[in-house]
Formats: structure tokens, sequence, C-alpha cells
């Protein structure tokens, strides 16, 4: 059963089809908002929730900055938790920032980031080792839990 299939999974790793692409832009948003709760290595991506949540609902709101955000340190950048923070401006702006959007926010804005990585994976990849080995290698990207 599982091996008539096989040419079918085949062709949706093609990421030059459009039909495609978007099939992948719609499993990342909902994986972006249903599967991404545990991470593997959450401070990389994660942290920077903090600062920029503080950044738009000041030092009033709830929560401490962690240890590599403290002015003697300073070990994180700062153009992640930035961007992060532009979606929560947009959402206290727009009045809509209830506990369950700004607990969405992060994996939302984090989306994006995730689907263009995969295009240019898709791309490199491409150009490196041809076609048929990028729709392996693809394959293997994103179905990795990791």
């Amino acid at each position: 059963m599982f091996r008539e299939h096989l040419p079918y999974l085949w062709n949706m790793m093609d990421m030059d089809k459009k039909r495609n692409f978007f099939v992948l832009v719609v499993i990342r948003l909902v994986m972006a908002i249903y599967c991404t709760k545990a991470q593997i290595h959450p401070d990389e991506y994660w942290q920077a929730t903090q600062p920029a949540y503080l950044r738009v609902y000041g030092s009033q709101s709830k929560g401490d900055l962690p240890w590599e955000w403290a002015d003697e340190y300073q070990l994180r950048n700062t153009l992640y938790p930035a961007y992060l923070s532009i979606f929560f401006y947009i959402a206290k702006f727009l009045q809509i920032d209830t506990n369950a959007v700004v607990l969405a926010i992060p994996y939302v804005a984090h989306w994006p980031i995730v689907v263009l990585q995969d295009h240019y994976v898709w791309l490199i990849s491409k150009r490196l080792i041809g076609k048929d080995a990028s729709k392996f290698a693809f394959a293997l990207m994103f179905f990795n839990r990791f």
C-alpha cells in the first residue's frame, strides 16, 4: 500500500512546483502553531520572546529577563527580539493582545523565517547536489522532528 504512494510523495518534495511550495507554507504554519510547543533547544529560539514582550509591555508586566540579557553580560543579539516585538506591538495596537494571541505570536512570527530557510535550503542544495538528491535531503529535513 505504501509503495504505490511513493511516486506521489517523491513529486511532493519538488519545491520548484508552486503548488508544492504552497502546501509547504501551509504545513509549516500548522506546525508553527500546533507542533512547536516543546523545542529541543528552546533558548536559541524562544528566549527572545521575553525581551520582546518586556519591550512592548514594559517592566510593570510579569517576567524577568534571563541572565544572558543582563547589562553586565549582553550575550544575546537584539535583532530577533526586535523582530518579535513588531508583532507584539501590532497586536497591542489592534487591541487583540489576549493571552492566546500573545502566546501564538512567537510561533507565527517564526513561521516566515522557517519558510524562507526551507526555500533557500532547496535552492542551494539543488545547485550543489542536484534536484533528485535535493528532494531526498528536503524530505529528510522536513520530516526530522529535531
